[in-house]
């Protein structure tokens, strides 16, 4: 009887219990799949802000892309190169090109196979702008900004043009135009200097120049010379015609001549007796072999002759040799001064980087060359006398060598009885 009262009771609760877990099946459920909707929400809501973050990217560089094709196309004034080319007479071109109409046609002609450039994003610049716009920058010094103004290109272009012209002048044009000669070109310097200046057995005379620049960063104290400034050094062995048949560039302007000339080509060269020749004349009962003539500065060999040191006790004799030498010496200091009026570049204090400025003096040498053998004349206006400096024998770094002393004395002799 007890139990047949409970069943009911039972049946109710059995429900009950069956019913609640239904309905926590059912929120579990429920709650599963809301927080997968969530899920899939926040997985679209992220693909769509990625999305718009690399459509954002992808419209800023088509932008900067417009932007750069736009710097491209800058419209630049091109009237004062052309005006040059079609309407200066030959005295204008020269004077602002510091050669003649025909040289610069000479040199664009042989630089055209280096520097001959194509592109097919936009027109490119053409070989005689390039040379034009190299030899306006080392004729006047003038400022890499301005120069892009004047011939309506870029400030990036025109170093370039004047990097690749001046590498282009001294990578194919040095060796043809500075050279050491031999033969029958040397047999010519020779007869030259014994014709003009009265000096026998000489095939050259060696000085230096100091190139301004401005105070580099690293040691800039090496680079301050006895003169006063900043400066690089540019040694130069010179013929009778003031054409250079050596040069050596790039010391600091502290350093003597003579210490640049021992670390120089030209002394290892003329060291170990592979110049000048051997092609000795007797003169007053001595051997005098081929020589190079130099200021007091350099040391005295038997290929390097040098005048005496003036200190008020020189002979008779000892005045006439240096009186001699010094007359015959002069086309080394006219060399530099016609080289430094063409090129002015290398006379004002110039801006360029020290690692490029070898090449770029390098360059004006060569040009100097191919004007003086081309005939293009020299104008007197522009001329820069170089004072000789006569420096104290104090750091020529070779001992005089009794074969030098006795080539010396023997030349006093022989202009003496001149």
């Amino acid at each position: 009887m007890a139990f047949e009262a409970l069943f009911p009771v039972f049946v109710c609760a059995l429900i009950w219990w069956r019913r609640r877990r239904a309905l926590r099946r059912r929120r579990r459920f429920a709650r599963r799949m809301a927080f997968r909707r969530r899920m899939v929400e926040l997985t679209l809501r992220q693909d769509a802000e990625q999305a718009f973050f690399l459509a954002t990217m992808m419209t800023a560089a088509t932008e900067a892309t417009l932007m750069r094709r736009t710097t491209w196309a800058k419209r630049r004034s091109q009237s004062f190169f052309e005006e040059c080319i079609n309407s200066w007479n030959a005295d204008e071109w020269k004077r602002n090109f510091r050669v003649s109409r025909a040289t610069f046609q000479f040199l664009c002609l042989e630089l055209t196979p280096c520097l001959q450039r194509s592109s097919v994003v936009r027109k490119s610049l053409s070989v005689e702008k390039r040379v034009a716009i190299t030899l306006w920058r080392l004729g006047t010094n003038i400022e890499y900004r301005s120069l892009s103004h004047l011939f309506g290109v870029g400030l990036s272009t025109v170093c370039v043009a004047v990097s690749d012209v001046c590498s282009a002048i001294v990578e194919h044009l040095a060796s043809r135009y500075i050279a050491i000669p031999a033969g029958e070109r040397l047999k010519l310097v020779v007869d030259g200097f014994m014709s003009k200046w009265g000096v026998p057995q000489c095939v050259g005379a060696i000085d230096s120049t100091h190139i301004p620049i401005i105070a580099p960063k690293d040691s800039p104290l090496d680079y301050y010379n006895r003169k006063g400034y900043h400066s690089v050094v540019l040694q130069a062995l010179v013929d009778h015609e003031y054409k250079f048949l050596d040069i050596y560039v790039g010391w600091p302007g502290s350093v003597h001549d003579a210490r640049v000339l021992v670390n120089s080509g030209l002394y290892s060269k003329c060291d170990r007796g592979s110049f000048p020749p051997n092609w000795p004349k007797v003169i007053n009962g001595t051997s005098i072999p081929l020589f190079i003539i130099g200021d007091p500065a350099y040391p005295l060999t038997s290929w390097l002759i040098k005048p005496f040191s003036d200190c008020g006790r020189l002979t008779t004799k000892q005045q006439g040799f240096n009186y001699h030498v010094s007359r015959a010496r002069c086309v080394v200091e006219n060399a530099f001064g016609r080289l430094k009026g063409r090129w002015r570049s290398l006379m004002k204090r110039n801006d360029t980087d020290i690692r490029f400025l070898p090449t770029l003096a390098t360059a004006c040498c060569v040009l100097h060359n191919i004007c003086e053998i081309h005939g293009d004349n020299f104008n007197d206006e522009w001329l820069v006398t170089e004072a000789a400096v006569a420096s104290a024998p104090q750091a020529a770094t070779s001992v005089s060598a009794p074969s030098g002393d006795r080539i010396r004395a023997a030349l006093c002799d022989y202009f003496d009885t001149m």
